[in-house]
């Protein structure tokens, strides 16, 4: 089921160390060999330093986890080891100035399940060099398992902000993925952006003028700016959704619920007519070849469907081996959701390795490409803030393609 088993990804970002410094307290263990103490310390020394670099992967994922809430996430972290029993060692906190509680624990459980070889002894300490975390000018893509979840409607929902400008740095566009329990839902209220909504599982209904519209896995809901709406969950099991605001802004009370900006309850009578949602399923819609026939877009809502300009929604697929080349788009940022399989893209010259379960943002102007690896389809939901750059996609040359069943 790709994204909906939480694949969890790995994500890695700049991370700099200091020299390393050891300290042991008496005795100094021999080493089979009867090698001499000064033998034995620079085996330690060698011991730390392959540490370090073995675990550096993991300490970056633990800076990830931190970031995925807040990109500024940055200082610096200071770890003390003792080491116990057959290679065990328990970890402390010396110092830290990053004041985020998901970085340092995430840290000391990844140096507590270090196991040292026998050139130390019980009751050695290791003061470990600084790991200095310093926050990058933006972060382009996100991981959903390390994204915090956030209780919403009174506990009968919950909000996971993956994508907004709190952590990436961009506010165009802020995407979150909302879980709705069997039974809840959210009255009728307006929003000073635009929404996007996809259902990835379940069922429910689309509240507003012209009454309840209903929605299951695979439709699309586009609300502009203003529109009244509201949402009831249907069925028996959770009800699983995408959401994008263009721009981002009401995603705020997700994190903080004093934060409602950008979101009032509608308290008046529902008029028999004016605008309402426009919901539409993927199956409804047109599919076009890109990339020499080896990719596909599937064009959900756009502005000739929804008739506002404020975002567009599309699934694409690609094949193993499929290129995207280096392209930008002028004034408009774009966002995946990987739903299936994996990319090695390139975003502003930086290598991002993307799958199942990753959210991705790529400002406007800024140049990015892709090639698709792996064993699988690459699957993802793509999303423009404003709309603009799928109408390339409907090229005749792209459709004849699609009719010749390339």
């Amino acid at each position: 089921m790709g994204y909906r088993q939480r694949i969890c990804a790995g994500l890695a970002l700049a991370l700099a160390c200091g020299g390393s410094t050891k300290t042991s307290t008496p005795p100094v263990p021999t080493v089979p060999d009867g090698g001499t103490e000064a033998e034995v310390e620079a085996m330690q020394i060698q011991s730390i330093a392959s540490a370090l670099n073995e675990f550096s992967p993991a300490v970056h994922t633990c800076w990830a986890r931190g970031a995925a809430d807040n990109l500024k996430l940055e200082g610096q972290v200071v770890i003390a080891l003792e080491i116990g029993e057959g290679g065990s060692s328990t970890a402390t906190l010396v110092e830290e100035n990053v004041g985020d509680s998901v970085l340092t624990d995430c840290l000391l459980a990844l140096w507590k399940s270090y196991k040292w070889p026998d050139v130390f002894a019980a009751g050695d300490r290791i003061r470990l060099p600084p790991f200095d975390f310093v926050a990058p000018p933006a972060q382009y893509s996100v991981a959903l398992p390390h994204v915090p979840v956030y209780e919403i409607a009174g506990g009968t929902m919950t909000a996971q902000v993956l994508i907004d400008e709190q952590n990436t740095g961009n506010g165009q566009a802020a995407m979150t993925v909302l879980t709705a329990k069997p039974g809840s839902s959210v009255p009728l209220h307006t929003h000073s952006s635009a929404e996007l909504l996809f259902v990835l599982r379940g069922e429910g209904a689309v509240l507003g003028v012209g009454g309840p519209q209903a929605v299951e896995a695979g439709s699309a809901v586009y609300i502009p700016a203003g529109v009244v709406h509201g949402f009831s969950h249907s069925g028996d099991e959770d009800t699983e959704l995408v959401q994008l605001y263009a721009p981002g802004g009401p995603e705020g009370r997700f994190r903080d619920a004093s934060k409602t900006a950008g979101t009032t309850v509608f308290t008046g009578k529902l008029p028999r007519r004016g605008a309402k949602p426009v919901v539409r399923t993927a199956a409804q819609s047109k599919t076009y070849a890109i990339a020499e026939g080896k990719a596909n877009v599937r064009i959900i809502l756009d502005e000739d469907i929804s008739g506002d300009a404020a975002a567009y929604i599309g699934a694409l697929t690609a094949g193993v081996g499929a290129e995207i080349p280096l392209h930008r788009h002028a004034n408009s940022s774009e966002y995946l959701l990987v739903l299936e399989g994996a990319a090695a893209m390139q975003v502003a010259g930086r290598a991002v390795r993307v799958q199942a379960g990753d959210a991705v943002q790529v400002p406007a102007t800024v140049e990015h490409g892709a090639r698709i690896v792996g064993s699988e389809d690459f699957k993802a939901l793509q999303f423009y803030a404003p709309a603009g750059p799928e109408q390339r996609f409907k090229s005749s040359e792209a459709a004849a393609a699609v009719e010749r069943g390339q």
